[in-house]
């Protein structure tokens, strides 16, 4: 039943990222460094500890961190939101999504962009804060924005080789994208 969706989505997912390897599909760039964190599999994998990890670390280094984050979960999800170190969000889990808000709590001092397009969300920080570096969570198939560096996180207690693309397991793209 899953054999042929399995295909298709396999085939859009190979032909996506031909074209941005082609130079097809356009990349935009922000006005500092992006660095990703992301994963190959779908379910958890420990990002979002290490984008606080990352976040704790460059303000220790006295770099300004901005993390971008789609905000699963949260109510009005196609809304833009950027929450500023010193803003009060009541509700966080609510209004920002649990993994953002997650990361409110452990990175107050933290940028958060909030939005499914997290270019805009990048750009309309880059205005207010100077010299940013911007984390993208979960963002190793978000594609549209160019990265300095992927860092791609994978649970080692499974082996990827022996797994399928979604929906017959659990692979978001073949296991080739981690060349990239």
């Amino acid at each position: 039943v899953l054999y042929l969706p399995g295909l298709v989505y396999e085939a859009m997912v190979r032909a996506r990222n031909g074209l941005y390897a082609a130079s097809l599909l356009p990349q935009e760039r922000l006005n500092g460094p992006v660095l990703s964190v992301g994963n190959i599999t779908m379910g958890g994998t420990g990002k979002t500890p290490l984008v606080l990890y990352i976040a704790q670390m460059l303000l220790r280094l006295g770099y300004p961190p901005a993390v971008l984050t789609r905000g699963y979960g949260r109510v009005a999800p196609d809304k833009v939101r950027i929450v500023a170190p010193g803003d009060v969000v009541p509700s966080p889990a609510r209004i920002l999504g649990d993994e953002p808000a997650l990361i409110r709590r452990h990175a107050p001092e933290a940028f958060l962009g909030i939005a499914p397009n997290r270019l805009l969300a990048g750009e309309l920080i880059a205005r207010r804060l100077p010299h940013p570096v911007f984390i993208l969570d979960d963002g190793f198939q978000h594609r549209r924005l160019r990265r300095d560096l992927d860092i791609v996180v994978v649970d080692g207690s499974r082996s990827l080789r022996a797994d399928r693309m979604f929906p017959r397991g659990i692979l978001r793209e073949p296991l080739s994208g981690l060349r990239r």
